[in-house]
């Protein structure tokens, strides 16, 4: 059920972004509480980057471009898996779920997401030798297995 209460509600958004323009000032404080939650790693969580996914798919353009940075940022932290195990933040599982939502993410931002490509390329293979499942045998991490 929450599955279809989600999806009536992005088509109703679309609807709603295809028969007018948004408001700047209505869009962005709409946004803020999603945006303070991106803004520290301790609150990220797979339900709030689903929910980005889904709001980037359909608004894009409303993005900038620090939002890739916030989110490489992020990825990075995901390297060092004994500082995240010191944290004590994250759920069991959320260790591997969580860099695997954020890197879905980067094909939905908006144009220049060249910018990132060293980058992300270099944290992707940073991730792979650290997270769990990352083996020739068991990538069950990665959204694009071999």
């Amino acid at each position: 059920r929450h599955e279809e209460v989600v999806a009536v509600a992005r088509d109703a958004l679309a609807a709603v972004i295809s028969q007018s323009k948004l408001q700047k000032e209505l869009l962005q404080s709409s946004l803020r509480p999603i945006l303070l939650n991106l803004a520290d790693y301790r609150k990220l969580s797979v339900p709030l980057l689903q929910g980005l996914s889904r709001l980037l798919s359909l608004l894009s353009n409303f993005f900038n471009l620090t939002l890739g940075e916030k989110l490489l940022e992020h990825l990075r932290r995901w390297t060092d898996p004994e500082a995240l195990a010191k944290a004590k933040t994250f759920r069991p599982g959320d260790d591997v779920k969580i860099p695997c939502a954020i890197l879905s993410l980067f094909h939905l931002l908006p144009p220049a997401p060249d910018k990132f490509l060293t980058e992300l390329v270099s944290v992707s293979l940073s991730l792979e030798a650290v997270l769990p499942g990352s083996t020739a045998l068991g990538r069950h991490w990665s959204p694009h297995p071999e």
